[in-house]
């Protein structure tokens, strides 16, 4: 069998066979099987390695096995969600997942600040329950960020059309977006977006304490929302690794605060989360372009 072939058969299973066999099952049954495969090791070896190089020097005292199981299990489980999110509806989600924070009541039209801690894809049917038409803000991802080859785009082009049929208002992505950003805000549409990643050069940015070091995050999403004076709220949404079930916690940020200050509270939402669940964060591996040293340059934690 050609490499190729290896690859593509690789995503076949790893992107539609394994997640969607789990998503068929009874819940109890099938998370069973996402965690019996965790704990044999198997999938997503690379990104589970790259992820523990930067969490270890992080924190040299983190449990090893513990750290890859719960990465990996996670990763499982986001591929998972994906056809879930489309066998399943409000209702069932609602009583699967446990609400902390200020509660489903601090949700309002305007900016949702979400991360890359945990697997939200469950949230746009909890949002839609709520009234909520959000847009998902992202970057174009390509083939290489779920798989391998082909059979991962077509993944790609299917989670994209399952997206607006599980409560998703449809994917707005960023690269000269602004004005199309700003017309939904206007109209009184939702945004859904990250801040949690590595901040270009010519975008604006805020320095902030990521996990006890001095970081640099983006914030063009926020200041957007700022100016055009809208609710803002924070989410992480988690996942209990021992059974299944997940945990939203909703932090609304209040109104008035200048940008710089939303996105420090942003951070320190999103990493009190870290702290307590390190191997939830889907970005280790992206860890070193993070951190700035005092010339304002990135500088690798290891």
């Amino acid at each position: 069998m050609t490499s190729r072939w290896r690859r593509n058969l690789s995503d076949a299973t790893w992107l539609f066979a394994l997640p969607l066999t789990a998503a068929v099952l009874p819940w109890r049954w099938g998370f069973a099987l996402l965690r019996w495969v965790a704990r044999r090791g198997h999938g997503y070896r690379a990104v589970v390695d790259a992820a523990w190089r930067e969490a270890r020097a992080w924190q040299p005292t983190l449990d090893e096995t513990r750290f890859r199981h719960d990465l990996r299990l996670l990763l499982l489980v986001d591929r998972c969600d994906s056809y879930l999110t489309l066998l399943h509806g409000a209702r069932w989600w609602r009583r699967r997942v446990d609400i902390d924070g200020d509660g489903l009541a601090a949700l309002h039209a305007g900016l949702l600040l979400n991360s890359h801690w945990g697997a939200g894809h469950w949230i746009w049917r909890l949002l839609q329950a709520e009234g909520i038409a959000a847009h998902f803000v992202v970057r174009p991802a390509g083939i290489h960020d779920v798989g391998h080859g082909y059979v991962s785009r077509w993944y790609l082009g299917w989670r994209k059309w399952a997206l607006r049929r599980v409560g998703c208002a449809g994917a707005i992505f960023t690269g000269g977006s602004r004005a199309t950003l700003e017309a939904t805000l206007a109209r009184g549409d939702s945004l859904l977006g990250m801040l949690d990643l590595p901040a270009a050069p010519s975008q604006r940015q805020v320095d902030v304490d990521w996990l006890g070091q001095r970081a640099r995050l983006p914030v063009g999403l926020a200041a957007l929302a700022v100016d055009a004076g809208v609710a803002i709220s924070g989410i992480c949404c988690g996942l209990d690794v021992a059974s299944g079930r997940r945990r939203l916690v909703v932090h609304a940020i209040p109104p008035g605060l200048p940008v710089d200050a939303v996105v420090r509270r942003y951070a320190a939402q999103v990493t009190a989360q870290i702290a307590v669940q390190p191997a939830l964060w889907q970005l280790w591996p992206q860890a070193p372009l993070y951190w700035a040293t005092p010339d304002g340059n990135p500088a690798p934690i290891g």
